[in-house]
């Protein structure tokens, strides 16, 4: 009984050490970490203008408002700003809320008239200054 006993002892043994290995070679997942891991394929990425603070309808774009942050190139469209160069100095149409990508018709060239929170009309943003005496472009020779 003692051979018999021993016998099935290592019988029991092999089949948990091949059970083992068949999970292993199964499991991709577990077999892939233990010989390196798997390779995940890369995706190209495109970074873009977002925004690191809130701008209000008619505030102006300033530098340190903007920051880049990077997009799945397949995910980025064509009027998404990618170069902060092209909004700074221009005001915002609508207010633009921190973390939000910016695209070309969310800025303007002009200040905005019209100020969407309060919906007043801000005539002085895009009405030139008077110009004193002799400069004074309204005044009628």
């Amino acid at each position: 009984m003692r051979r018999g006993t021993r016998l099935l002892l290592i019988l029991i043994i092999l089949i948990v050490i091949l059970s083992g290995v068949a999970y292993l070679f199964m499991n991709t997942d577990v077999l892939s970490s233990i010989i390196g891991g798997r390779q995940e394929p890369e995706i190209p990425m495109t970074q873009v203008v977002a925004l690191a603070k809130t701008i209000e309808a008619g505030g102006q774009v300033s530098a340190d408002a903007l920051t880049l942050v990077s997009l799945p190139t397949a995910q980025v469209s064509g009027d998404l700003v990618v170069d902060p160069n092209l909004v700074v100095g221009k005001y915002a149409i609508v207010t633009l809320s921190q973390g939000v990508t910016i695209t070309q018709n969310m800025v303007s060239d002009k200040p905005v008239m019209q100020n969407s929170s309060t919906g007043q009309i801000d005539a002085a943003a895009v009405i030139p200054p008077r110009i004193g005496c002799c400069g004074d472009p309204y005044r009628k020779a």
